[in-house]
């Protein structure tokens, strides 16, 4: 497979598994690209992996859906412990405290 990425910064701009020579970098620079900003390489699947593991914005994409990931559990886990509260609640105050964060963690989760 072919990657290509910006040299500067390691970020991968594109992957094509069947790619000739020098596709990627005519690619890249029909999408405005400087031709000494990118570089095309040949690798392997583990050499992918690598590429994306130095790439910026993959990361930065990775943590923000790890994010999301532990948001949403932890929405979970809440709402359990709300279950538990509203079994609790005694006045229309409790209950309306437990009905928002109720409402906050229906956010999460859509």
């Amino acid at each position: 497979m072919r990657i290509c990425k910006i040299k500067a910064t390691k970020q991968v701009i594109e992957m094509q598994s069947a790619a000739t020579e020098g596709t990627l970098l005519k690619n890249a620079i029909s999408a405005g690209y400087a031709a000494d900003d990118v570089e095309e390489n040949v690798v392997d699947a583990a050499g992918y992996a690598a590429a994306l593991a130095e790439d910026p914005v993959y990361i930065a994409n990775q943590e923000a859906a790890a994010a999301v990931i532990k948001a949403k559990a932890e929405a979970v886990i809440k709402i359990s412990e709300l279950e538990a509260e509203l079994q609790k609640a005694n006045t229309i105050a409790a209950l309306k405290v437990i009905v928002l964060e109720l409402i906050n963690c229906i956010k999460v989760l859509t």
